[in-house]
């Protein structure tokens, strides 16, 4: 890993001004950069699991993040790749050069167009602070928790308006989900839980439903990702969703 105060891409103008920046190896996982970004005091736009690389299928993927709201998406924090196209060159892209490559790398798919050796992400400010919301969700049937489901669709664009994001998981034969929600820079835990305030209005009116919730304040990004994050486990059956527009909940859950 390399961090820098003043990175200016490849081919670009020695005269503009450079940001303050991290090149990260092919191998780098997010735990590490996290850890190292902390060290060195800036905050740098990744993913949610500890193990997942930091310049693979992640960011060709798009890049999804707790720190979507502050930054955008992986995709937008980019400055430049070092790819292996098929030809076994060994090519720079950004914005200055093979200008149609990186846009491509930027979303297009896992080695759908080379073998990703670094990319360089902008570095952004600490954080000043981070809120986590925990949501367990228990109902007594399926037609229940469909109805708990839209309460929290409806409420989500408020969510992610006032900042946060986070991590839905429905466990169907419990008739229950959780949800995680991070708020970077939120003033605190009422404040972020405050927006999932429908969701428990709902629930008061559905007989046997209940919500379980945990809050907690973190000072740095890597404090809360140590404590909520922990390994991904092996040889679970799971579907995943992911990548909606907000219009899509605006639209069916009114």
């Amino acid at each position: 890993m390399n961090f820098t105060d003043a990175f200016v891409a490849k081919g670009c103008s020695k005269d503009d001004a450079g940001v303050p920046a991290v090149t990260l190896g092919a191998a780098e996982q997010w735990i590490d950069v996290y850890k190292a970004a902390n060290d060195n005091n800036v905050t740098i736009v990744g993913g949610a699991a500890r193990t997942v690389g930091a310049a693979g299928g992640w960011i060709q993927g798009g890049g999804h993040s707790p720190l979507g709201a502050l930054y955008g998406m992986g995709v937008d924090n980019v400055l430049e790749f070092t790819v292996v196209k098929a030809d076994g060159k060994i090519v720079t892209a950004n914005l200055c050069q093979n200008k149609d490559l990186f846009w491509a790398l930027r979303g297009g798919g896992g080695g759908t167009y080379g073998v990703t050796l670094d990319v360089t992400y902008k570095t952004h400010p600490p954080l000043q602070s981070v809120a986590v919301v925990v949501l367990q969700v228990n109902t007594t049937g399926p037609e229940q928790t469909a109805d708990m489901t839209a309460a929290f669709f409806r409420a989500l664009p408020n969510i992610t308006d006032q900042g946060a994001r986070g991590y839905g998981f429905w466990m169907i034969p419990n008739n229950s989900f959780a949800i995680i929600l991070i708020h970077p820079n939120s003033p605190s835990v009422e404040a972020t839980n405050s927006t999932v305030q429908p969701i428990f209005d709902r629930a008061a009116q559905i007989n046997g439903t209940q919500i379980g919730t945990i809050g907690s304040m973190h000072p740095t990004f890597y404090e809360m990702f140590t404590t909520y994050i922990g390994d991904v486990g092996i040889a679970i059956s799971a579907w995943l969703g992911s990548r909606l527009p907000i219009c899509v909940y605006q639209r069916e859950y009114r």
